[in-house]
């Protein structure tokens, strides 16, 4: 079975990462939020250029479903 996978380059979500991922639930709060609107959103609420970077490179379609622990990253990118 591994070598089948290793072949196919899958991902079965038996590593410890993918494990640490589904785990994590906790969602950034809501000044986060505040924090990253004005860096990645226009004055209407659309995502600038760099904003939709952003959010195809951290895997998002929403500020609000942000897992906290890529806050940091996110953050660090879009300033």
């Amino acid at each position: 079975k591994s070598a089948m996978l290793k072949t196919f380059n899958l991902e079965t979500g038996e590593n410890d990462e993918s494990r640490e991922e589904q785990r994590d639930f906790n969602l950034i709060t809501a000044a986060q939020v505040d924090q990253l609107y004005p860096l990645l959103c226009d004055s209407n609420g659309q995502y600038t250029e760099k904003g939709s970077k952003v959010c195809r490179a951290f895997k998002f379609q929403n500020l609000n479903e942000i897992k906290s622990k890529k806050f940091e990253e996110i953050l660090r990118f879009a300033s």
